[in-house]
């Protein structure tokens, strides 16, 4: 194709065509032929060349006016173009302003057809959304609102699969696109997907921070996993869950105390007097003032009382005005190969897709897996002298939790909370004095808490430096952190190692141990032996380690909480807490309230007239 017809098409340029166009006009008033637009355009200019030959080029000029002169194009010659009219100082003006007013109503022509266009397809979508509005719109708001069952009358096994499981970052993830439960992932659609696509930026909305909440689990506390949520519906992680964010109002929660000698109802132990206020004032009776007075004669028999207010209850309760908490259902495996794993998920997804309750505190709830091979994931403690992968399970798990939160994948967060099963709330509105506390301390690296059990009692003396002082692992990791990035990149170094026969959080703390006072860990010896029974020489991190804690000890990257209590295999009952709102791996027991349950004692003897004294001593005492 040539140039002239990649920018003027198969017209020509607009020179050409004015120059042919006013040969015409002049032709047909010269000619006595009738030629008012029944002569074909073709036709007219090669009767008007024919013509042209039998005239001398003097006596053929002689009856033109000027203007045509003046756009004559010669052989070789470059046509006229929109530019060339202003350009060329030879041409007569008048042929100027007449071949510029002609190019002038073209362009204006062509932009009013093009406008006309546009007005046509606006006017189109306009019509085709007024009609979807009216008819189809309705149909699809009520089907989302039924889940589609007005459709499929509760066969959700009919419907396809959603299109954002092919999407990221949910197709990062085999348990989107492997459950069964097509409702759960409809409800995740519509209540999730679909109304957050053109939701307003963080920014936009006020959102400065964002928490990870990880809930690891592995294969074999599957099952159990939708029973550790049991309890946040009673004790509710933040006041949304309750009222409206912002509310001050204080919640009041008074108990009646049986003081009586021979009563049944609950007792204000005197060792725990110290933390309830009473109301002197409180009695019984709201009638007649005899009524009163036979009620005050006995208000010793009874005290309302409440909890004073603790470490705690001054930390704003609107954190999640600015800081925005999703929550991460954390699979050590891969969700496809486990439809024990799979269907724990749905029933905690579908509770969080229920109105109401807990899930109010979250933005969104996702599950995420860290695919460590089902052999290789491993947590075996009465291994933990021979076998160096005894630990390897969460080790990986850790791992893998602080890449995909890091990553950015599923958001830009700043950091995570690890919280595993065996962590329980025991206080309302844990989420929001958390959300505090992270606040309060920052900038850290970990923020947690060490060991407040009384498992160690017996052997503290013996315990390493690095074990007492270590944050548990159920804590908060500040994701951006460069002493974190080093520590969690020397696990993941040190994963084919004896070093790997350490928990990672344990571990985490022998390096900076090892760099702030110079103390090298020792491991367990058959744990150092190789296959051949040989000694394995470990790589010397000294240096390392004491440039790390030399750059980050003045900054305290390691903070501790009292929101949080490590209790690991200790027993508990209520009056053994202070001000922490959740407590990790502890058994917390109800006191035994006669009021509500009665309870037979039964004593077994070996030999005559034993339990006799036993006996008469507790029918003399409470």
């Amino acid at each position: 194709m040539s140039s002239w017809k990649q920018k003027h098409g198969r017209r020509g340029p607009p020179s050409v065509m004015l120059d042919n166009n006013l040969l015409i006009q002049q032709y047909r008033a010269e000619s006595s032929e009738d030629t008012t637009g029944r002569t074909p355009y073709s036709t007219l200019i090669q009767k008007y060349i024919n013509d042209g030959r039998q005239f001398a080029p003097s006596q053929l000029n002689s009856n033109r006016s000027p203007i045509f002169d003046s756009v004559q194009v010669e052989p070789n010659q470059r046509p006229m173009d929109d530019d060339s009219i202003n350009s060329d100082e030879s041409a007569d003006p008048r042929a100027k302003a007449l071949q510029a007013r002609e190019v002038q109503r073209l362009k204006h022509k062509q932009n009013a057809q093009l406008v006309a266009r546009l007005l046509l397809i606006i006017l189109a979508a306009f019509v085709s959304k007024q009609t979807y509005r009216k008819r189809a719109a309705p149909m699809v708001a009520r089907y989302k609102e039924s889940g589609f069952s007005s459709l499929f009358k509760d066969d959700y096994s009919k419907l396809p699969r959603p299109t954002f499981v092919y999407e990221h970052p949910y197709v990062t993830s085999s348990y989107y696109h492997s459950t069964t439960s097509m409702k759960t992932l409809v409800d995740m659609q519509n209540n999730q997907v679909d109304p957050k696509r053109d939701r307003a930026s963080d920014k936009e909305r006020g959102i400065t921070s964002r928490l990870a909440i990880l809930r690891p689990f592995c294969e074999f506390d599957a099952e159990a996993l939708p029973t550790t949520f049991s309890c946040w519906n009673s004790l509710v992680p933040c006041r949304a869950a309750e009222m409206d964010l912002g509310e001050d109002e204080e919640i009041d929660e008074w108990e009646i105390f049986d003081m009586s000698i021979n009563g049944t109802g609950r007792r204000l132990e005197k060792d725990d007097e110290e933390n309830w206020e009473c109301d002197a004032s409180y009695t019984n009776a709201n009638g007649t003032s005899w009524l009163k007075g036979i009620a005050n004669a006995a208000s010793n028999l009874f005290k309302k009382c409440r909890r004073k207010k603790g470490y705690f209850d001054d930390v704003p309760a609107d954190g999640l005005r600015t800081t925005s908490a999703d929550l991460f259902l954390f699979y050590s495996q891969t969700f496809s190969d486990n439809a024990v794993a799979m269907d724990a998920v749905d029933k905690i997804m579908n509770e969080f897709f229920s109105p109401g309750g807990w899930s109010r505190c979250f933005d969104n709830i996702y599950a995420v897996e860290a695919n460590i091979p089902k052999e290789l994931d491993l947590y075996i403690p009465s291994a933990q002298e021979e076998l160096y992968s005894w630990v390897n399970g969460p080790n990986r798990q850790y791992e893998a939790g602080f890449r995909i939160i890091q990553s950015g994948e599923w958001g830009d967060y700043d950091g995570f909370y690890l919280m595993e099963g065996d962590s329980v709330p025991v206080k309302n509105y844990w989420l929001d004095v958390i959300l505090g506390e992270i606040k309060a301390y920052k900038p850290f690296a970990v923020l947690g808490a060490q060991y407040d059990g009384d498992k160690w009692d017996a052997f503290y003396e013996d315990i390493p430096i690095s074990l007492l002082h270590h944050t548990n692992g159920n804590g908060i990791y500040n994701t951006s952190h460069p002493l974190l990035e080093r520590l969690t990149g020397q696990l993941e170094v040190e994963a084919p190692c004896p070093y790997n026969s350490i928990p990672y959080d344990y571990r985490m703390s022998q390096m900076w141990v090892e760099g702030t006072l110079g103390i090298v860990p020792e491991l367990a010896p058959k744990i150092m032996l190789n296959e051949e029974g040989q000694n394995i020489t470990l790589s010397d991190n000294l240096n390392m380690f004491s440039k790390w804690a030399n750059r980050w000890k003045d900054e305290q990257p390691y903070r501790f909480t009292k929101a949080i209590h490590n209790y690991a295999a200790t027993n508990l009952i209520p009056r053994h807490l202070g001000p922490e709102y959740v407590i990790h791996g502890a058994k917390l027991y109800s006191p035994w309230d006669p009021a509500r349950t009665e309870i037979t004692l039964v004593i077994s003897e070996w030999f005559f007239d034993r339990s006799l004294n036993l006996i008469k001593n507790l029918d003399n005492k409470d």
